[in-house]
């Protein structure tokens, strides 16, 4: 005996002959989030916030050193801020 789903998605009211195809429809509406606290996802935006500026603040002091020299001499400068663009990837990912 067919039965009839109701649902937000894309196939809203879609009339499902039997429970196999109940199961698709609600597997194409969902699409992998889940509930969270704003007071949780605040707290880990700015962790990662103090996270990223620990991982900053180094370089700018270290740039900031010597300030009465015009140049700042820093071999192999593209192996090293590479490595770091992909460190402060890898922890916003994390």
């Amino acid at each position: 005996m067919a039965s009839y789903a109701y649902g937000a998605s894309r196939r809203s009211h879609a009339f499902v002959t039997d429970r196999r195809e109940q199961k698709n429809i609600n597997e194409e509406d969902d699409f992998g989030f889940t509930f969270a606290d704003s007071e949780e996802l605040k707290a880990q935006g700015e962790d990662k916030v103090q996270g990223l500026r620990k991982m900053i603040m180094p370089l700018l002091n270290n740039l900031m050193k010597n300030p009465e020299k015009d140049t700042i001499l820093w071999p192999n400068r593209d192996k090293t801020i590479k490595a770091f663009i992909k460190k402060m990837d890898d922890y916003i990912a994390s």
